[in-house]
């Protein structure tokens, strides 16, 4: 469904155990924090130093990336990709997979590859159906706009899955970002609300892995010889991983969301345990208390973690131009919080310096070749939204 608007402004780890494995699990030093005081419960009250302008329309949008001309990928959880250019309405890509949606499932992220400008290659996750049961897939194809009527999805070949299959609908994540180098993929995979593959190196499930851009495990990541899928893994103990991103000195951020309470910030470091389903910072669903990182001081705490939840869809390092004081810092976007948060990251330390509540929710952010950047509003009727700076404080 397409509506066009007129704008308006609307760490060190210590060596753990592992069932099954005779070998010691290998460890970086860093410095782990202990966890934090929550954040759950701030919010700025000041007026932002931005507006929004809806400028599209669109069913359940969840990721969104700009090709050089301008235009936009975009995906939603229905399981369509669309091209888009602003003033237009947006296009159906031919050839996408066949999606299963349902709950949290459906289209997941996109990024072009770091060589798009020869090879016009994309990578795309979504949720693929297997029978009754369903686990997450990332693929590769290249992207055909010699028609510009009929852009279309070519040579489209899977290149990693989830090994476990299971019915329940949740805890996908599969949110892909590239080294600074450019040379490996790294990709969230959830837990599937199963908790226990978390810990399990042997899984890919509830992990960040490390991959060639081809989709096979680095051949120099830390679990490699653990036996089943442990040489996709970079670290493990993680439950549903909504964002990744390296921020500008080269430290890898996560952000993922956690039982009832709980939601975290992670400086992400190789091998390392970020302790779920054996720590967190807060409780079952049905009331069952979990432990909390303060009692495993060899588990790695969070940087940050909310209480309440404000269920984390995304992280974002701005570069941008519409407000410089930001450049270098981490947007988080919150769904049922429904906020954009700013993070200052320095070094391995975050601080959460603002958190800006709006009426709807967001699921992720994009920039544009201009270094504008764009809102994705994760509703039935949701759509795309232009950040312009306003008066105010642009800490």
């Amino acid at each position: 469904m397409f509506r066009a608007f007129q704008p308006v402004a609307v760490l060190a780890v210590a060596t753990v155990g592992l069932a099954g494995c005779q070998k010691a699990v290998p460890s970086d030093k860093a410095d782990a924090p202990a966890a934090q005081r929550s954040v759950g419960e701030f919010i700025t009250t000041t007026a932002p130093p931005f507006r929004l302008e809806k400028h599209v329309a669109i069913d359940s949008p969840w990721a969104m990336a700009f090709m050089p001309d301008g235009r936009a990928l975009i995906t939603t959880r229905p399981g369509k990709l669309l091209l888009w250019r602003d003033g237009s309405a947006p296009i159906d890509v031919v050839g996408v997979p066949q999606v299963h949606h349902e709950a949290q499932g459906g289209m997941g992220d996109i990024k072009l590859a770091p060589d798009f400008a020869t090879s016009s290659a994309v990578y795309l996750t979504y949720v693929e159906p297997a029978g009754a049961l369903t686990r997450a897939a990332l693929a590769k194809a290249r992207l055909d706009l010699t028609d510009p009527a009929k852009p279309t999805l070519r040579n489209l070949e899977v290149i990693w899955r989830q090994s476990e299959l299971h019915e329940q609908p949740y805890h996908f994540s599969h949110r892909i970002t590239f080294s600074p180098d450019q040379k490996f993929i790294f990709l969230t995979s959830g837990e599937r609300n199963e908790k226990q593959p978390a810990q399990d190196v042997a899984s890919n499930l509830g992990k960040v892995l490390r991959l060639q851009l081809d989709g096979r495990p680095a051949s120099d990541n830390p679990f490699t010889g653990f036996g089943g899928d442990s040489a996709e893994v970079w670290s493990y103990g993680h439950r549903n991983l909504l964002g990744i991103a390296f921020a500008d000195d080269g430290r890898l951020w996560e952000i993922e969301m956690g039982p009832s309470g709980g939601d975290e910030l992670n400086l992400i470091e190789r091998a390392a345990n970020y302790g779920w389903p054996l720590v967190s910072q807060g409780d079952n669903y049905d009331g069952v208390p979990i432990p909390r990182h303060e009692t495993r001081p060899d588990l790695r705490a969070p940087q940050l973690f909310w209480v309440p939840s404000v269920n984390p869809s995304s992280l974002h390092i701005y570069r941008g131009k519409a407000i410089p004081n930001w450049r270098g810092k981490g947007l988080v976007g919150a769904l049922g919080g429904q906020a954009v948060m700013l993070i200052e990251l320095s070094g391995k330390q975050a601080q959460l310096l603002n958190r800006w509540t709006l009426d709807w929710r967001v699921r992720g952010f994009a920039e544009d070749p201009a270094g504008r950047l764009w809102l994705i509003e994760d509703e039935a009727e949701g759509g795309i939204h232009l950040l312009l700076p306003s008066t105010g404080d642009a800490r």
